[in-house]
């Protein structure tokens, strides 16, 4: 989960696995992590600590197509829970965003949210990154402004397009309410996205010369996305066209540090 400042063009304040550890005895992963995190200016201060070791993932690069396998270990690293959550200042972020996993306790957070958007008239956008276990965290998409979905997991759903991917989405969610935005990344073929009105909208991807690394291009896209919407200010369909920039920049090279070239305008 990661939550976006006010007024911040980047800033993360939670992990991907929801913890961080902050020791005496820190082991050497969790320093690498957190001297990372601290020098691009990302906040931690509202992250549960844990002692125990980081998850370790062995990544293997194929040259040849920049196509990657990875295997994971996290020895049942904890999670993100309500509690944690429950002890943020929310009125010092604009943006919230989840990953669909422990469901329950992640309803209970996006929950949390949309109560305090209604008792303070704030409003931070929540968003969702689903890319797993479809029947498990489908109702997690309810309570969001935004869920970005897999192309892999609506393959193994048995859609076969980005629209008809935002379509079925849309078509579960309960009435009485406002719809989410969907948004289906499709690899090559761009992205597709259904605005909250019915609208549907189909971007481009950006061809490369050559595929270094794909490693890490949903999260680059989701993040050109999550900038270009809440400090851009711009369109849905112009936001979706920057983040297949962004992530269509990032497998040219190896991690991240090559996308501050980019800038929002062409």
């Amino acid at each position: 989960m990661g939550a976006i400042p006010r007024r911040t063009p980047i800033g993360v304040a939670w992990t991907d696995s929801g913890n961080v550890a902050e020791t005496p005895l820190m082991s050497d992963g969790f320093r690498v992590l957190l001297d990372d995190l601290s020098k691009r200016e990302i906040g931690t201060n509202d992250c549960p600590f844990t002692d125990r070791d980081p998850p370790f993932s062995s990544v293997i690069l194929a040259q040849d197509s920049g196509t990657r396998t990875i295997i994971h270990c996290n020895k049942d690293y904890p999670q993100t829970t309500y509690e944690d959550f429950s002890k943020i200042n929310l009125s010092q972020y604009g943006w919230v965003h989840f990953e669909a996993r422990n469901t329950p306790h992640t309803l209970k957070m996006m929950q949390s949210i949309r109560e305090y958007n209604q008792r303070t008239g704030q409003g931070i956008i929540i968003s969702l990154d689903f890319e797993t276990r479809y029947e498990q965290n489908q109702e997690l998409c309810a309570p969001c402004d935004y869920v970005v979905f897999s192309k892999e997991l609506a393959g193994q759903l048995g859609w076969k397009t980005p629209r008809q991917s935002c379509e079925e989405l849309a078509s579960k969610i309960p009435g009485g309410g406002p719809n989410p935005v969907f948004i289906c990344p499709w690899g090559s073929a761009g992205a597709g996205a259904l605005d909250a009105n019915g609208n549907y909208y189909e971007m481009s991807s950006y061809k490369q010369d050559k595929v270094v690394d794909t490693l890490g291009a949903g999260d680059s896209f989701m993040a050109g996305f999550i900038y270009a919407t809440l400090e851009a200010r711009r369109s849905l369909a112009e936001a979706v066209d920057f983040a297949n920039r962004v992530a269509s920049h990032k497998i040219t090279g190896f991690g991240y540090e090559h996308i501050s070239q980019l800038s929002l305008t062409k």
